[in-house]
């Protein structure tokens, strides 16, 4: 199996609603962001979910194993709990990779995990920590070859949409526009599954096989 689920949690009442709150949403957007830059086939020992718990009471590192999930407790500090809440969001995603590092140091002891990999897209998120982006499958060339409807996923640590964009053959965008506002991976897998031409209309389908929404390009062609 490959690893698909990287999570980290924390006691609720370590933190305020709103901390905790702001933990929750950096912690997805983290995971998000190490998973685009992760190999698809990436492994760790055969498991398919790393569940990261931040233990302030913890003295040391431990690792738990059942079913497909691996459970790793990490000890921080009351200081180290407040300088993370208190730093930029670069600063978190840096925080977050490190302790994913510490981590999977202590689960290769115990079954095979490929370091590099892992530190390679460390790097990259650091590099995007403002965002990245997918473009989806349902993007489409025009018959004409003269542009492309590009439908991306925008991921931001504070929100995320997707978005349309008329592309021309030399790379100019013509026009972008939202499609869906604060939309998550479930709404793109779900609602933009597959596309097809309909004349000069781009017709987006949802899983069930349901128009959701239809592009028409015949302003951008002239």
């Amino acid at each position: 199996m490959k690893i698909n689920r990287i999570t980290y949690s924390i006691k609720k009442n370590e933190l305020r609603e709103e901390q905790l709150k702001d933990f929750n949403i950096l912690t997805s957007f983290y995971e998000e962001l190490i998973f685009n830059f992760l190999p698809k086939n990436t492994e760790v020992g055969g498991y398919g979910f790393l569940d990261i718990k931040f233990e302030l009471d913890a003295d040391i590192p431990s690792v738990r194993i059942y079913g497909q999930i691996i459970e790793a407790f990490r000890p921080i500090s009351q200081s180290e709990l407040k300088s993370y809440l208190n730093c930029t969001t670069e600063e978190k995603i840096v925080f977050l990779g490190n302790h994913l590092k510490g981590v999977l140091s202590d689960v290769r002891k115990q079954m095979n995990v490929d370091f590099q990999i892992f530190e390679e897209a460390n790097l990259k998120a650091k590099e995007n920590y403002n965002g990245f982006e997918q473009e989806l499958n349902v993007s489409k060339n025009h018959k004409s070859g003269k542009l492309k409807v590009s439908i991306c996923r925008v991921i931001r640590p504070e929100d995320e949409f997707i978005q349309c964009r008329i592309v021309m053959k030399s790379g100019e965008i013509l026009d972008k526009f939202d499609l869906m506002k604060n939309s998550s991976i479930y709404d793109s897998s779900h609602d933009f599954k597959k596309s097809r031409w309909k004349e000069n209309s781009l017709v987006i389908f949802n899983r069930f096989n349901e128009e959701k929404i239809s592009i028409d390009v015949s302003k951008y062609l002239n």
